[in-house]
């Protein structure tokens, strides 16, 4: 759940000042970009409220895409991984059964919002620190980055 690492941080939303020491890595903005997908989602339920609409993330879990084949990382790491992600990583079917699950479980009809991991609601401790507070206004500053709203 790499969004529970995540950090929304309004001064630095698109990385152009520096990252503390204590954030930086490869994988910080991907955190960051899971967790405000999270935040998103949980907005928009809000925003949707008096609606039929149901609003879901999801995470699929490590499922291989070839998310990584553009990436900077050197052979020997791809050789060093590999074990791993085969012990570890799903494939593409495997990673589509939360997504399904969300979209057609009639067990979910009349549920407005919520956040799935392996097909089973899931209490995503990042979300609840960051809270609704966090949601909306990352919802505005979305708007009105997108031009949306002046």
């Amino acid at each position: 759940m790499l969004h529970e690492k995540g950090n929304i941080d309004f001064e630095n939303l698109n990385f152009e000042k520096e990252i503390p020491k204590s954030r930086r890595g490869a994988g910080a903005g991907y955190c960051n970009s899971k967790l405000a997908n999270g935040l998103f989602a949980w907005e928009l339920s809000k925003q949707l409220e008096d609606t039929d609409v149901s609003v879901f993330a999801l995470c699929p879990g490590w499922v291989y895409t070839g998310l990584f084949r553009n990436s900077r990382i050197p052979w020997y790491g791809y050789v060093a991984m590999l074990p791993i992600a085969f012990l570890f990583m799903r494939g593409p079917k495997s990673g589509a059964q939360t997504i399904l699950y969300c979209a057609t479980s009639e067990s979910l009809e009349g549920r407005k919002w919520g956040f799935f991991r392996d097909c089973k609601p899931y209490e995503s401790k990042a979300l609840q620190r960051c809270g609704l507070d966090t949601a909306k206004k990352l919802w505005d500053v979305s708007a009105k980055l997108v031009k949306l709203v002046k």
